[in-house]
């Protein structure tokens, strides 16, 4: 997935991802490994989510803000007696978050 940050993007702007349905984990359970790569101003915040039988829980993994030119790799592991799903929702920094970290650096 890819969320462009630049024009005609605003703040707040976000992307969501969702995966197929996985039956219940068993045993050790799963592990969830992606790739992410957050560069630029406008880098905001990206959340993985585990929906189990249609319900969305807490962020179970987060990052925001620049995370410079490199690419990083995540590990989730999953557990799930439910049937369950994997999804995230990239967020553009806000520019409310913009100005008052201008100003706190002044």
């Amino acid at each position: 997935m890819f969320i462009e940050t630049s024009l005609p993007r605003v703040p707040g702007d976000a992307a969501k991802l969702e995966s197929k349905q996985f039956p219940p984990t068993k045993g050790l359970g799963k592990c969830l490994r992606f790739w992410y790569h957050m560069y630029g101003w406008g880098t905001g915040r990206l959340n993985v989510y585990i929906k189990k039988n249609n319900v969305l829980g807490a962020p179970v993994w987060s990052e925001s803000g620049n995370q410079g030119k490199d690419w990083h790799r995540a590990f989730v592991p999953i557990k799930s007696p439910l049937n369950w799903k994997v999804c995230s929702k990239n967020l553009m920094r806000s520019e409310e978050r913009r100005v008052g970290k201008e100003c706190r650096s002044r």
